[in-house]
């Protein structure tokens, strides 16, 4: 829709979390100061903006803009997007010695540490492979699924952290479309319902990714499973946790 972004999350001032709206987002002084983009999967309305992104800090680093997810999502990016074809590689075109952009793969499960922030992977289920990760700073931890229909292993992971401060997960049908949710493995307000119930207690859950043409559906359908912990997220809103 007009004046809507997609998806992407600034974490900390300097974190890109998903980049469907990264370079429409931040001025190109943020976008160079970028200390990495961290993917959880790679649908263009998360990824679509990298290309942008590359093209405004070329020549404004001093070193590469690392873009870090699994070896799978990073094969898949190459692939799809930065292949000479559809778009520069820009992990290969360099400026003073040192390429645009340098993916670093990182396996589920396993801890990265990007300027203060450490940030752990874990599978969700999507129609293709995805991601959704802990953040954790001196502050506590935040968790986010990206794109997800019912899933298990996060849920789990999520319940060991004791610091959890807040849940980002999706929302992205209403319930007259349950089929076509089951199918693209995202959530109506009835299935994020039951999901609920997996997830850690006492933590507020903020909602993404809601299709804007059913935006007031949604809204009344979430309202009616009368859970005071969800909120749906706004666009250019800043969320302390």
């Amino acid at each position: 829709m007009p004046g809507s972004f997609l998806t992407s999350f600034l974490l900390n001032d300097h974190l890109l979390v998903d980049a469907g709206a990264g370079a429409s987002a931040l001025t190109a002084e943020q976008q160079a100061g970028l200390s990495g983009i961290v993917l959880s999967h790679v649908h263009l309305d998360h990824v679509g903006e990298i290309p942008f992104i590359a093209d405004n800090i070329f020549g404004a680093r001093d070193s590469a803009l690392p873009i870090i997810s699994l070896k799978s999502i990073l094969d898949d990016l190459h692939k799809y997007l930065f292949n000479n074809v559809i778009w520069p590689d820009f992990t290969v075109l360099a400026v003073d010695g040192h390429p645009i952009l340098k993916f670093v793969s990182v396996d589920e499960g396993e801890e990265h540490y990007v300027d203060g922030i450490r940030l752990t992977p874990h599978c969700v289920d999507h129609v293709v492979s995805a991601v959704g990760y802990a953040f954790t700073d001196e502050t506590g931890s935040l968790l986010y699924t990206g794109d997800t229909g019912p899933t298990e292993n996060i849920w789990k992971s999520a319940r060991k952290l004791t610091d959890l401060r807040a849940i980002i997960t999706e929302v992205s049908f209403p319930n007259q479309l349950q089929g076509v949710a089951d199918a693209a493995k995202h959530f109506t307000p009835s299935s994020l319902g039951r999901e609920i119930e997996k997830m850690p207690p006492d933590v507020p859950i903020y909602l993404f990714h809601g299709k804007s043409r059913y935006q007031d559906e949604l809204l009344d359908e979430l309202d009616a499973l009368k859970e005071p912990r969800l909120r749906m997220c706004e666009q250019g809103e800043t969320y302390e946790f």
